[in-house]
């Protein structure tokens, strides 16, 4: 079995208004778009996880963690998601290594830690 990295990648809204005034029709169809190849992705274990920051602010970002063969495959599921392709989001990529993962996940740390 070949070996497989880990990558992250972090993405941007390349117009940070879209946050807190709204995406345009257009923005909106591509950002569903993005969910949905992520989705399959994930389905796949190829996108470990997924995410946002909640803020509204511009230096708000996204995070994938993506698992695959190498760098090259890497850049391009990176550069085939619809909303990156589009420009809607910037994305950069990272070579990564998790250090530590609670396995299984676990619920919400108890009150009081």
């Amino acid at each position: 079995m070949a070996s497989r990295r880990e990558f992250l990648v972090c993405i941007h809204p390349s117009r940070p208004a879209m946050l807190s005034d709204g995406g345009t029709a257009e923005e909106n169809d591509l950002i569903d778009r993005h969910f949905l190849y992520l989705s399959n992705l994930a389905e796949k274990g190829i996108v470990l996880l997924a995410g946002r920051t909640e803020q509204t602010v511009p230096s708000a970002f996204g995070v994938i963690l993506l698992r695959t063969a190498s760098e090259q495959r890497a850049t391009e599921i990176v550069h085939g998601d619809p909303a990156i392709a589009a420009g809607v989001f910037r994305a950069q990529l990272f070579p990564f290594k998790t250090a530590l993962f609670a396995h299984p996940p676990i619920g919400d740390e108890p009150a009081g830690k």
